[in-house]
């Protein structure tokens, strides 16, 4: 059966799909217009789909037997899109920059291939539809609501659209794949004075500069060379007078590492540097975990699979080895069964203009890049019942 070809055939209807999604951008957990649209398009094809949590839907197809889910993302970042796009999302705060409106539609082609052959598929296929990725809360509330059963998932499969490659090119590795990913809040209490009299009061913005250049000590003196560890703090927030000292202040950061044990001690470490830092300055802190995503495992088995479905699909050879220091929640899904969460370029060869990376608010993907991973999704579910 040629994949590829079926998917070229519904080409302009995943594109629509992904321009209707693109326009009508929705984040977080709760996405109406994307989770009707979706259900719809099931429905027309013969599904009979299901929500689990508020926005998560998911459908089968086949019959009784082993099962394998497929996966795609849904939600969009709270951000305004500048791609200068004929359907670029007019929303400021909701703006499909990861490239999940492309998943999204191509499982959808998949859903239609799917669902056209169903005689040839030796098991069931299950579709997950997944809101909350960006927050990484879906994936977890979707497997608490039953995902995973009903009927039991063997293997899972998801694939994502990276403009860091040209189109139609798989990146992935077997193993640890994608790291793990810690959020963390730093809550800082001090005493709040005037400017003109800062001995009066105990400064947390001072305290919280002193912290942000401690943790910088982990990942060069105690995080091993290989680990592949990285410590980021993205907001610091305290006050709003300049003759004023507040009365407390925050840092908002992530922990990411390959390293299951490392990752557990160098939480204990944040804990431990921002309490014993502030108490030296007569201050006090409130550390709250924020998130807690495991790393990411590819299983060999199946990545075996996916490469071989690729090599017949692509006619090229995939990048093997591409370790992603980003974090993803499908990572849940691979602790409990074998997966594989596989990268495909989106990166047009023609395109002449300044390739801006995922999450970028000009970032630009070649809807190409749709078709491409439609048939994989396809492909891959088919050649796996049968093996």
């Amino acid at each position: 059966m040629d994949y590829l070809l079926q998917a070229r055939q519904l080409q302009q209807e995943m594109i629509a799909h992904r321009r209707y999604i693109h326009q009508h951008a929705e984040v977080g957990m709760k996405l109406p217009l994307t989770t009707a649209y979706i259900m719809d398009q099931l429905r027309a094809m013969g599904y009979q789909p299901v929500q689990l949590c508020e926005s998560g839907v998911t459908a089968t197809v086949g019959k009784p037997g082993k099962t394998i889910l497929l996966r795609a993302e849904t939600d969009a970042l709270p951000m305004r899109e500048e791609s200068g796009l004929p359907y670029a999302s007019p929303s400021p705060e909701a703006a499909h920059t990861c490239g999940h409106d492309l998943h999204t539609a191509a499982l959808l082609g998949a859903a239609h291939i799917l669902k056209k052959n169903e005689d040839v598929l030796r098991g069931t296929v299950k579709l997950m539809f997944q809101p909350g990725e960006e927050i990484l809360l879906g994936a977890s509330e979707m497997i608490r609501q039953g995902l995973l059963e009903n009927p039991h998932v063997d293997a899972a499969f998801s694939c994502h659209v990276t403009p860091r490659n040209p189109t139609g090119v798989l990146s992935f590795r077997d193993g640890a794949a994608m790291a793990s990913c810690c959020g963390f809040s730093i809550k800082i209490k001090g005493k709040g004075a005037h400017g003109a009299s800062p001995s009066k009061g105990v400064d947390p913005i001072n305290i919280g500069a002193h912290i942000h250049i401690a943790l910088q000590e982990l990942i060069s003196r105690e995080a091993p060379f290989q680990s592949g560890a990285i410590l980021t703090i993205g907001a610091f927030r305290s006050g709003n007078m300049p003759n004023t000292i507040p009365e407390e202040a925050e840092l908002l950061g992530t922990l990411r590492t390959f390293d299951q044990q490392l990752r557990l001690d160098l939480t204990q470490r944040i804990i431990c540097i921002a309490e014993k830092t502030a108490e030296a300055f007569r201050g006090s802190t409130q550390v709250e975990l924020l998130s807690d995503v495991p790393v990411e495992y590819n299983d060999p088995a199946l990545s075996s699979c996916v490469r071989a479905c690729a090599k017949e699909l692509f006619g090229q050879d995939t990048l093997i080895d591409d370790p992603r220091t980003g974090s993803d929640d499908f990572a849940f899904i691979s602790q409990q069964v074998p997966s594989v969460l596989a990268f495909i370029g989106a990166r047009s060869p023609s395109y002449q203009g300044e390739v801006y990376p995922g999450h970028h608010p000009k970032v630009i993907f070649d809807e190409n890049a749709i078709t491409a991973a439609g048939a994989l999704y396809a492909k891959l579910a088919v050649q796996w019942l049968q093996d």
